[in-house]
């Protein structure tokens, strides 16, 4: 059974799925409607979005295991 605190730290660092969607509907990428003729250029984008949203994602993997490494 863990403790308070070792419970508090293994939260803090659960990975969260639904955190990089809630990034694509967020007010700094905001997926949501936008200025788009075609259907092609709503499937571009979000492929686009998803590409940088991994890329995120491993770049925060990264630095967060060379935080914790120091």
């Amino acid at each position: 059974m863990l403790g308070v605190e070792q419970a508090v730290l293994t939260y803090r660092d659960e990975w969260i799925a639904e955190r990089g969607f809630h990034r694509l509907k967020g007010a700094s990428v905001s997926i949501a409607p936008m200025f788009v003729q075609r259907d092609d250029q709503v499937t571009g984008l979000i492929n686009l979005l998803s590409l940088a949203l991994r890329l995120l994602t491993i770049i925060e993997f990264v630095v967060r295991r060379q935080l914790t490494a120091i």
